[in-house]
């Protein structure tokens, strides 16, 4: 278990650590790869040719890396996911005016669900367009989350049908309907990259169904991360009415318009809400519990002192080195909205320290993307809502489970009760987000 940034940087260097040799049996665990299927992800898996000619994988990152990377590939899904994200917040605001809701505002028993809500529906349109699974049957929303809720159990793999009931159901009902939609050619109407995920596993020889599986991986990655890292965003600036006051400050110089239609760019909100964009990494500093693995595929030392041998497994623990104060101060236990400003200034960080997105050859490549999505999609909340506690109180920020294996960013230990009412003088908006 590695919890240095230095050894971690090492760890990214070194091509006898890989952790290619792992994706078979996981994907194969947690999606439900029949065995031809893992064979021919597992077949030219490294995008070196290394282990013979480039196979499906490699292809996949490719495309993945190529469309959303800096580009206009990235800004046109952006985009579209803002406006998405707009339209869902859009039609709340609306019910709130319609209703007892629009002076007292509308209680949710739980803030994370209302954010997962908005988050999954939308991103399942703009990711795989109107006729998405979830669309035709809104059903699946809440076998999505069992899935995901699931995964731990479904990578034991041990009898999932039994073990690990609710995700092993929820997942295969999402597979149907994905299926479906492959079948029906619906993911023409996706968004380019949707489009040429089908195309390039059609290429190498992936069953329909197997398709329908791949697509799953790809709604989990698109949905999970966001909706939970906005909600810790979220609840960390309403919960600090003096943060969420400056934090508005700053985004209200980046609204530009009169009258009720207001033009929000994406690299004014990145290159001048510095404050915001230090919460969302404190969030996903503190919030997170991720773990990069590795194969060792040959006998080796690390470090010049740690030997490793053959078929053993290596782990960088990206929640234990967020928290080690040698690296970020004494107060590396706490919310420090302001913590990133600081490093920035100081240039006082060692690149491998910051772990929310992996390093080396795992670094997200949705990255750029997931941080234009979740820092819009939180500022459209706080532009456009005011969140408090339903009784007046103090909001509280609940502590995370952190006693679960560590797949997405995790969430709170107990529901957070809130009341949402639309921000005063700003109950007219339509928001037409550019970039």
């Amino acid at each position: 278990m590695v919890n240095d940034p230095a050894l971690a940087a090492s760890v990214q260097r070194t091509k006898t650590l890989s952790f290619n040799p792992l994706i078979p049996n996981i994907t194969q665990r947690v999606l439900g790869f029949d065995d031809a299927t893992a064979q021919i992800i597992g077949a030219g898996i490294d995008r070196d040719g290394s282990n013979g000619p480039r196979g499906f994988y490699p292809d996949m990152q490719d495309l993945v890396y190529g469309l959303l990377g800096p580009g206009d590939a990235l800004n046109e899904l952006t985009l579209s996911a803002v406006q998405e994200f707009s339209k869902e917040l859009n039609a709340y605001a609306k019910e709130l005016g319609k209703s007892e809701f629009s002076r007292v505002g509308k209680v949710e028993d739980d803030l994370l669900l209302w954010v997962k809500h908005i988050v999954t529906v939308a991103t399942a349109r703009f990711l795989f367009g109107p006729h998405n699974p979830i669309a035709r049957i809104p059903q699946l929303e809440e076998s999505f989350w069992s899935f995901d809720s699931g995964i731990p159990g479904l990578l034991v793999g041990i009898l999932p049908q039994w073990t690990a009931r609710r995700a092993y159901f929820g997942r295969e009902a999402l597979v149907r309907a994905l299926a479906k939609y492959v079948e029906e050619g619906a993911y023409s109407e996706g968004c380019e990259l949707i489009q040429k995920r089908v195309k390039i596993a059609e290429k190498h020889g992936f069953s329909v169904e197997a398709i329908a599986r791949e697509e799953l991986s790809f709604l989990f990655a698109g949905i999970v991360n966001t909706a939970v890292t906005s909600f810790w965003m979220v609840l960390h600036i309403f919960a600090r009415p003096n943060l969420l006051k400056d934090v508005r400050t700053e985004l209200e110089k980046c609204v530009e318009g009169d009258g009720k239609t207001k033009t929000v760019s994406v690299h004014n909100v990145k290159d001048k809400c510095e404050l915001l964009m230090s919460i969302y990494r404190e969030v996903l500093r503190l919030e997170s519990d991720t773990a990069s693995t590795r194969a060792v595929t040959a006998d080796m030392i690390l470090g010049d002192q740690y030997f490793l041998k053959k078929n053993s497994t290596l782990m960088i623990s990206g929640g234990t080195m967020h928290q080690l104060k040698t690296v970020w101060g004494d107060d590396a236990d706490e919310f420090n909205p302001r913590r990133f400003i600081e490093l920035a200034r100081s240039k006082d960080l060692h690149p491998a320290a910051f772990r929310a997105f992996g390093g080396g050859s795992t670094l997200c490549p949705g990255r750029h993307f997931a941080t234009n999505e979740i820092v819009l999609f939180v500022a459209l909340i706080l532009l456009r809502f005011d969140i408090e506690h339903p009784t007046g109180e103090k909001l509280t920020v609940p502590a995370k489970v952190d006693d679960v294996l560590p797949v997405h960013i995790l969430e709170p230990e107990y529901p957070v009760q809130v009341k949402i009412k639309p921000r005063a003088g700003w109950e007219d908006m339509v928001w037409d987000p550019t970039l």
